[in-house]
C-alpha cells in the first residue's frame, strides 16, 4: 500500500514538474526574438488603440520600453479581454499579461504577479450635475460595471438591492451604455472621466467617490519562476533609472505615485 502511495505521489510530482518545465523561459524568448504580450485595448488611458489601430496608452508604452530597452526583442501584442486574459496565460496563448492586472487574492490562486509597476483607484463617475456622494445616493439608479472586474466586486459588496447593477462583458460596451444613457452611472478607473469628456463634451463627467484602490502587476503563468524573477528585476531597474516615472508623466500626465516608488 505504501509503495502505491509513493508511486502516485511521484507521478503527480512528475506531472507538475513537467508542466512548469514546459513554461517559456527568458532564453527562449531571446532566441525567438519576440514576446507575446497580452493587452487590453478598451481601458483608457492604460490600454487603447491609436489612430492606426496600434496598441497605445500606459501599458503599451510600458511593455514596449521593456522590449526595446531591456529584452531587446519584438513586442507581439495579443488583444485580450478582462474575461479571457487569465485563461490565455494558463493555456500559454500569451507569455505575459500587461493590461491593468489588479492584484487580487482570487486571481493570485491562478496566476503569479510581478511586483507592482502601477496602480489606480476605482471610482463612481457621473455628470457634474448629479448629486452623488456615497453609495446611498445610487439607490434607484442604474450603474454600469464590467462583469467580474474589481469595480464589480467592490460595488456589489456595498450596494443595496435598490441599486440596479448592470453588468457588461467589456469596458467599451459599458462606456457606450453610459454615454447613450442606458445607464445613469459608470464605474471605472480614476482617470477615465477625462476620456469620457473627450468622447462627449458638455456633460462634464467627474469622479463622485472612490470604491477601492489597487496596484497592478505583470501577469505570469503560475510556476514560471524564470519570467517572474526577470520581470521583477526589470521593474526594479525601471523604478530606479527614471524610465517608469517618465512613462507615468508621458501617458498619464502625473509623476510616479509615492506608493509605487516606495516598493523600490
Amino acid at each position: 500500500m505504501l509503495n502505491k502511495i509513493l508511486l502516485i505521489f511521484a507521478m503527480l510530482l512528475l506531472v507538475c514538474t513537467h508542466s512548469y518545465a514546459d513554461s517559456i523561459t527568458i532564453d527562449q524568448i531571446l532566441d525567438k526574438g519576440e514576446i507575446r504580450v497580452g493587452f487590453v485595448s478598451d481601458v483608457p488611458p492604460y490600454g487603447i488603440l491609436d489612430k492606426d489601430g496600434k496598441p497605445a496608452g500606459f501599458d503599451a508604452v510600458f511593455a514596449r520600453t521593456i522590449c526595446d530597452n531591456h529584452l531587446k526583442v519584438k513586442c507581439n501584442f495579443v488583444d485580450t479581454t478582462l474575461q479571457n486574459r487569465i485563461p490565455y496565460l494558463e493555456t500559454e496563448k500569451i507569455d505575459v499579461m500587461i493590461g491593468v492586472m489588479a492584484l487580487t487574492t482570487e486571481r493570485a490562486k491562478r496566476i503569479w504577479y510581478s511586483n507592482p509597476y502601477g496602480g489606480a483607484s476605482n471610482v463612481v463617475i457621473a455628470k457634474q450635475s448629479e448629486s452623488i456622494n456615497s453609495v446611498d445616493d445610487l439607490k434607484g439608479k442604474s450603474v454600469g460595471v464590467v462583469r467580474g472586474s474589481t469595480q464589480d466586486r467592490a460595488l456589489t459588496s456595498i450596494a443595496s438591492k435598490e441599486v440596479k447593477i448592470t453588468r457588461y462583458d467589456d469596458d467599451a460596451t459599458a462606456v457606450q451604455a453610459f454615454l447613450t444613457g442606458l445607464t445613469d452611472i459608470h464605474t471605472s478607473g480614476h482617470l477615465t472621466y477625462k476620456e469620457l469628456n473627450k468622447l462627449k463634451p458638455g456633460n462634464n463627467y467627474e469622479n463622485k467617490f472612490k470604491l477601492t484602490s489597487f496596484s497592478f502587476g505583470i501577469g505570469i503563468k503560475k510556476g514560471n519562476i524564470d519570467l517572474l524573477q526577470y520581470f521583477n528585476a526589470v521593474i526594479h531597474v525601471m523604478k530606479n533609472n527614471g524610465e517608469l516615472d517618465s512613462i507615468f508623466r508621458k501617458t498619464l500626465e502625473q509623476p510616479m505615485p509615492s506608493d509605487i516608488r516606495e516598493t523600490l
